[in-house]
């Protein structure tokens, strides 16, 4: 029996993709160590990386691009867990929490990645994680707060009764 559309799986934001993210992410970070705040912040804009002045955007603008990064916690946090099954992250706790770092098989992993979209993620990191240090953390976590101020006010014009779209 044939398995229909809605029975296929999830691949655009899935927990594999996410994972994915996150080891491109943890390698243009290495050897820094991030919670999973920053994880949060930095896979939204790996994904939206022309919203802050990145290389083209790997995922198209939609409606709901202002809630989306209020929602992936749970499913970043799933793909860091299936990524440390096959050692390409590391789960580092200490008495500040917990922190993720590439693993020892992240660089193999990446490196037979490389059709355009891959390029263009690993492109999107490195930019984002070039900003993160010329801005700092807390000038970051600005940049991030403004963007999801921004994003709100889209989503929120857009949802407004008798606004026109």
């Amino acid at each position: 029996m044939r398995e229909t559309h809605s029975s296929a799986p999830l691949v655009f934001n899935s927990i594999f993709e996410t994972g994915v993210r996150a080891v491109f992410l943890l390698i243009s970070l290495f050897p820094e160590a991030v919670d999973i705040e920053d994880l949060v912040a930095l896979d939204h804009l790996v994904v939206h990386s022309q919203d802050v002045g990145g290389p083209n955007s790997l995922h198209p603008a939609t409606e709901k691009h202002a809630t989306e990064m209020l929602v992936r916690r749970e499913v970043i946090q799933n793909g860091l867990l299936l990524m440390q099954t096959r050692s390409m992250i590391e789960r580092i706790a200490n008495e500040h929490g917990i922190f993720y770092r590439a693993g020892d098989e992240a660089h193999n992993f990446v490196g037979y990645l490389n059709s355009p979209y891959f390029q263009q993620m690993r492109q999107a990191a490195e930019y984002l994680v070039r900003l993160r240090n010329e801005v700092g953390k807390m000038g970051f976590t600005q940049l991030v707060e403004q963007q999801l101020e921004r994003w709100a006010i889209q989503f929120q014009s857009r949802e407004v009764p008798g606004m026109p779209r």
